[in-house]
């Protein structure tokens, strides 16, 4: 009887090393495939928007999207137990930066979750073209609102890169410390190659 209590113990505890090295050895293949397919993913966007220069891809939201749906594509699972976050997607600087948290089920029923992250950068500078947009705030407005300002020139509120000729941009909000009320950008510059300044036009 004490024999067999002990053989019974022995074969436990060598199902349960066997169950713990499987779910090492399953969780490492995820991570792998996991990490492989978010860099790829990354790659093969940023050289179709910086170095192929496809047209569907013209700002950094495009960039955003069309990085999760090639990530999602890669993927052997469904995506639904998958969270990304997207720490940068630049088109113009060529960087996407982001991680990737799967969540899922052993065998057993216990739950794992397994994170990848990915910095990549095309090898090249980006050859599309991009023009400055700067918006520029009042002396006065810029001091109210606790900006480092100075007296004698209007304050660099914002600057923003866009594809030449992709007019959908987003303008910034304005402040409005007290005092202030925010009525419009109005354009005071633009040069030949489509550089533009704004000032915020306050009552």
């Amino acid at each position: 009887m004490k024999h067999l209590v002990f053989s019974l113990a022995g074969a436990i505890a060598v199902f349960l090393i066997v169950s713990i090295l499987l779910s090492l050895h399953s969780r490492d293949i995820r991570k792998v495939e996991l990490e492989r397919s978010l860099s790829r993913a990354a790659e093969q966007s940023l050289e179709k928007a910086c170095i192929s220069k496809t047209d569907q891809i013209q700002d950094n939201d495009a960039l955003t999207a069309d990085f999760i749906s090639n990530f999602l594509g890669k993927l052997k699972s469904d995506g639904k137990d998958m969270d990304i976050e997207i720490r940068t997607a630049d088109i113009y600087k060529g960087i996407i930066s982001a991680r990737a948290t799967e969540s899922y089920t052993f065998p057993n029923g216990r739950k794992g979750r397994i994170e990848a992250d990915t910095v990549t950068i095309v090898e090249r500078e980006s050859r599309r073209p991009t023009v400055s947009v700067r918006y520029f705030l009042p002396p006065e407005v810029a001091r109210d609102a606790g900006f480092d300002y100075s007296e004698d020139k209007d304050f660099i509120y914002y600057t923003l890169r866009a594809s030449k000729g992709y007019e959908n941009r987003k303008d910034p909000a304005a402040p409005e410390p007290e005092g202030h009320s925010f009525i419009r950008w109005k354009m005071i510059s633009r040069d030949r190659s489509g550089n533009t300044d704004y000032i915020g036009v306050y009552s």
